[in-house]
């Protein structure tokens, strides 16, 4: 198919994977950490962990699931920068 993109990881794709267990501050040390690494996009999973690398950058683009429902980081998020 013509146009087709396709990802293939380790070819033209990075993934790096990062697992959190504890409180807000261990999230707030990924969130720190994953950021300085400047990756093109972040994939986060929980509130804690959403809010965390909301309040570590603007610039990158962050995609979250399983997030709460009514929490401030969806609400600040919706919201135009």
């Amino acid at each position: 198919m013509a146009g087709r993109v396709a990802w293939w990881e380790g070819r033209n794709v990075q993934i790096e994977y990062r697992f959190g267990a504890g409180g807000a501050d261990h999230a707030q040390a990924l969130a720190t950490a994953l950021v300085a690494s400047q990756p093109d996009v972040i994939f986060v999973q929980g509130t804690p962990y959403s809010a965390a690398m909301q309040r570590q950058t603007r610039a990158i683009p962050i995609v979250f699931v399983g997030v709460y429902h009514g929490q401030p980081p969806i609400w600040m998020m919706l919201q135009p920068m």
